[in-house]
């Protein structure tokens, strides 16, 4: 059973980008970007900074990659079932949970939970948008219409991790720009209920 019904109308690009839910997935996107390229790019002395060595590193990233690669698998059939907002709240909540738990680091136990959290809520997030966009905004524009996000998740991990090169070179710890993520993921979480099907209100001619 489809939580939500196809949109009535195929959305060309400009009416696309004039909806909220299509600005709130952009942002979903480009905080993933963000948060995953700056922490990847620094992990090794982000680890180290915090006690770990290079095999927990390598540990963590083989947990993030199945569970991202499982939530994926499995997110395809609860994107089916139940309502898109309820399942972005979910994953963006579950990155948010991720970000705390690398800000208050200082085991391997904790190191884990951030991969099994934060790769089962980025691989339910994408395959969640990946249901969205032909579900809310029809199929005729839809590489337009994807660009979209796939543009603020390019970015989002383009500059990144640069600014937690520059964060830590002022600061001389991660603990800032760790801080600023979580809490900007957690203002996100608060906003994902509202990524609900738009009007059909511009029809494509």
């Amino acid at each position: 059973t489809i939580a939500e019904p196809p949109a009535a109308a195929d959305f060309t690009a400009g009416a696309a980008v004039r909806t909220r839910a299509c600005w709130l997935i952009i942002l979903f996107s480009s905080l993933s970007g963000v948060m995953w390229a700056g922490i990847a790019f620094h992990m090794m002395p982000l680890f180290a900074s915090r006690g770990l060595t290079g095999a927990d590193v390598a540990t963590t990233l083989v947990v993030y990659g199945m569970c991202l690669a499982l939530s994926q698998f499995f997110g395809g059939f609860v994107a089916d079932r139940l309502p898109l907002p309820l399942l972005l709240t979910l994953a963006q909540g579950m990155i948010a949970v991720g970000c705390f738990c690398l800000l208050q680091m200082s085991s391997r136990s904790l190191a884990l939970v951030f991969a099994v959290v934060v790769g089962t809520g980025e691989g339910l997030g994408f395959i969640t948008v990946a249901s969205l966009w032909p579900r809310y905004y029809g199929r005729r524009h839809l590489g337009k219409i994807r660009s979209f996000g796939m543009a603020g998740l390019v970015i989002g991990s383009s500059v990144s991790p640069y600014l937690f090169g520059i964060a830590y070179d002022a600061w001389n710890s991660f603990d800032r720009p760790l801080t600023i993520l979580t809490i900007l993921c957690v203002i996100l979480t608060a906003f994902m209920p509202l990524t609900t099907a738009p009007k059909a209100r511009y029809i494509a001619p």
